[in-house]
């Protein structure tokens, strides 16, 4: 089974969310969290420029679903690893390759 993610714009974070939940009904996305660009002095306020929306466990259809949804919209990029790998570590890598990092959660 494979992790898989995808990198949306603020904008499209309700839209991409209700679509790949429709296409993919049985892996719906699990996680999403707030990300910004890498700044050391971000705060639990900082807004949000793109989401990191994940599912965990899926199969490689699913996976191929994602990407295939994802095709020809360059704003969308996509993750994928398999279940074996450090998901926490590698969401933090992923994103900062990109350039951004997790938006602090605020505390509880």
């Amino acid at each position: 089974m494979h992790t898989i993610a995808m990198l949306v714009t603020d904008e499209q974070r309700y839209k991409v969310t209700s679509d790949i939940d429709r296409i993919s009904p049985d892996f719906p996305i699990v996680f999403s969290r707030k990300v910004a660009p890498i700044d050391p002095n971000m705060t639990t306020d900082t807004a949000a420029t793109h989401w990191y929306l994940n599912a965990d466990w899926v199969a490689i259809e699913i996976m191929c679903s994602w990407i295939e949804y994802a095709e020809g919209n360059t704003d969308l990029i996509v993750f994928t690893a398999t279940n074996e790998d450090n998901s926490a570590g590698w969401a933090v890598s992923n994103l900062a390759s990109q350039g951004l990092q997790f938006v602090p959660d605020p505390a509880p």
